[in-house]
């Protein structure tokens, strides 16, 4: 899947996209449907609740959601996949799958 759902309200059960677009693949940073995954598999929620943290795995990205906006942009790694420690965009990661 392309995209991630969650639910803003437990009691009433409405679910709306938080970020991504059904069934578009890419590595689109931005708001809400604006923004593009591809295979995200893994999710974490920072302590707050503020942010959730993605493994966008065929992007070789890991991405971070605000949760109140839905603004998606990348933490680490680019589309080159690899194995190199680095800061920010100067990592290269290997299909993430756990966070």
């Amino acid at each position: 899947f392309t995209f991630i759902k969650f639910s803003q309200s437990q009691t009433e059960g409405i679910v709306t996209t938080l970020a991504g677009k059904t069934a578009v693949t890419g590595a689109f940073d931005g708001y809400g449907t604006f923004s593009t995954f591809n295979f995200p598999q893994f999710l974490a929620v920072s302590r707050d609740g503020f942010t959730l943290y993605v493994s966008d795995t065929y992007n070789h990205r890991i991405r971070s959601i605000e949760t109140s906006t839905g603004f998606t942009r990348t933490v680490a790694g680019i589309a080159t996949p690899g194995w190199q420690d680095g800061i920010g965009t100067a990592a290269q990661l290997f299909n993430p799958t756990g966070l």
